[in-house]
């Protein structure tokens, strides 16, 4: 039995312990937008040999001390300001920081809910850092976060997060508030990508988990933008679990206009279960790129929903030349990624995808016929309209000419198990609304999601788009192959597309298909106008000039172009 006042010492030495690691933790604060060395790193003070805390001097403190929850902050007189680190670029931080430039006077966080009114006050510029990155994050920085701080014109990248291959070295790194590759101002550089990073806005590597960029409310929303030849953010090398969230990507402070940005999010080389939700994203080529997939057994498990993908709040053009959502293999065997969700089955999850020059969605295996199969992607709730080519694109491009390269073709094996989508037979008005009749087929005791979108116009090729979700249908047995069901009043003339998702309970389980041939209301395939219907005009079919002008003048309505082969 220890005798009392031992037993006393030994409860009181961890307390002790504790107090003493807390108090190691720091708050420094920078004071000028000098670059220089800290004078003695480790002994608790920012100071350079001038005497003053310097960006460069606080990560070098916090580094030496080698304890947790340390803070920069910044009360650097006048303002607004810029660092500019030399040419070796910034330490890399390997403790956990929390780097707030919203300490800053003069700065402000957002309070807009569409749009960004945030005032960054302070920042760090690469125009003198050479090849290096701007902030970088490596093992042991886990839990860091940046607040409110402009990143401009590093050549290796923005805000780099690199856990190094080794597993749970850098979790939960927060970054909110920041203007990355801009500065906000609506003027030179900051619209012609004169401000971008290159490379990658924000990189997350190395097996990095957790990583939230944006989410947190409104002050959290991250203004990003990406250089004319890489993308704004990107996970990959074993990333997982990282959180785009409510951000605004590859475009203006209001989201209306696209600034830069080859690709907005880019989830490659076996990142996984990344979370893309409630974005505005605006790109040059792509929107969201997921390609070179990973050999988890679950599949890469990215989700994307919610979003805004080429067009803004007001319907304004963000979008660029190729497609909304791509998925692809890249040319690479082994690699296809696959188990991933475009919007989803419940409420508010699907995305609006708009005015790109190709698909809205593209799934395609490239080059390389030893790639293995794309099962089970997933394209659920969206609202996709006014794209150049088909919507929903399933392509296998390994032979020529391309499996289901044309319209009326059976969809590629390879990509979503090639589901085939639903034929609509008849969409007669009665009942109190439109009697639906269609045909689909599955194997016995298969339930599928049937979804029923509404479009103003059809194309030349007689395949639609889905501009607005009508209802989703549970199709609880799809082996007897003719189907009905009675949908809402609908006026005449307006015309419906479907899609076909296999589904187990009430969860997704099979890839989607693409979108049907067109149909309008009061008419049946080859009838026309069955006596007693209504009378309508012919289905409308619009070509790609007609369909730009369209979509200058009312921010697209639902009408595409035939589908291109590239």
């Amino acid at each position: 039995m220890l005798h009392r006042p031992l037993l006393a010492s030994a409860l009181l030495l961890p307390l002790m312990l504790l107090f003493a690691a807390t108090a190691q933790a720091a708050t420094f604060t920078v004071n000028t937008t000098d670059d220089f060395n800290d004078a003695s790193p480790g002994d608790g003070q920012c100071a350079s040999a001038a005497s003053q805390c310097t960006l460069r001097a606080a990560i070098q403190e916090i580094n030496a001390l080698g304890e947790s929850a340390n803070a920069i902050r910044f009360n650097i007189p006048g303002g607004p300001h810029t660092i500019w680190p030399q040419f070796a670029g910034l330490p890399d931080i390997t403790v956990p920081v929390t780097i707030d430039g919203t300490t800053q006077p003069g700065s402000q966080p957002n309070t807009l809910p569409v749009g960004t009114n945030a005032i960054v006050a302070v920042g760090i510029d690469g125009g003198d850092a050479g090849s290096a990155p701007g902030l970088v994050f490596k093992p042991g920085s886990g839990g860091s976060e940046v607040r409110g701080l402009r990143v401009t014109r590093f050549q290796g990248g923005g805000i780099v997060i690199d856990g190094e291959g080794q597993p749970g070295s850098v979790n939960d790194i927060l970054l909110r508030g920041n203007f990355i590759g801009t500065d906000g101002s609506g003027a030179g550089n900051d619209v012609n990508g004169g401000a971008a990073n290159g490379q990658h806005g924000i990189h997350v590597t190395g097996g990095a988990g957790g990583t939230a960029i944006g989410g947190g409310g409104l002050a959290g929303r991250n203004l990003i933008v990406g250089d004319a030849l890489g993308s704004a953010v990107t996970a990959a090398w074993g990333a997982h679990g990282a959180q785009v969230i409510d951000n605004l990507i590859g475009t203006n402070r209001a989201g209306t206009q696209r600034h830069a940005t080859q690709v907005g999010v880019l989830l490659e080389e076996a990142a996984r279960t990344a979370l893309v939700l409630g974005n505005t994203i605006g790109a040059a080529h792509t929107g969201v790129l997921i390609r070179h997939g990973g050999t988890d057994p679950q599949g890469d498990g990215h989700a994307i929903r919610g979003n805004r993908i080429g067009i803004g709040p007001g319907g304004e053009s963000i979008a660029g030349s190729e497609d909304g959502v791509h998925i692809t293999n890249a040319g690479r065997s082994a690699t296809m990624p696959w188990n991933n969700a475009i919007g989803g089955a419940a409420q508010d999850q699907g995305n609006t995808i708009a005015h790109w020059g190709r698909n809205g969605v593209r799934i395609a295996r490239l080059n390389d016929p030893a790639a293995p199969a794309s099962p089970r992607n997933t394209i659920l709730g969206n609202s996709i309209f006014g794209n150049g080519a088909l919507g929903i694109e399933l392509i296998d491009i390994t032979v020529i000419p391309p499996l289901g390269g044309q319209p009326q073709e059976p969809p590629p094996a390879a990509i979503n198990g090639g589901q085939a989508a639903p034929a609509i037979t008849s969409a007669l008005v009665g009942g109190g609304g439109v009697q639906l009749a269609y045909q689909f087929s599955g194997p016995p005791g298969q339930a599928y999601f049937i979804e029923v979108f509404t479009n103003s116009a059809c194309d030349a090729s007689g395949y639609g788009e889905g501009q607005t979700l009508l209802t989703r249908i549970d199709l609880p047995d799809a082996s007897g192959g003719q189907h009905t069901a009675q949908l809402q009043p609908l006026l005449p003339g307006t015309v419906l597309t479907l899609t076909a998702t296999g589904q187990q309970g009430q969860s997704p389980t099979g890839g989607t298909s693409e979108f049907s041939r067109c149909l309008a209301v009061g008419q049946t395939v080859g009838g026309g106008n069955p006596p007693g219907q209504p009378g309508i005009a012919p289905v409308p079919t619009l070509g790609h000039a007609a369909l730009a002008l369209l979509g200058t003048l009312v921010g697209g309505l639902g009408l595409r172009m035939r589908r291109r082969h590239s």
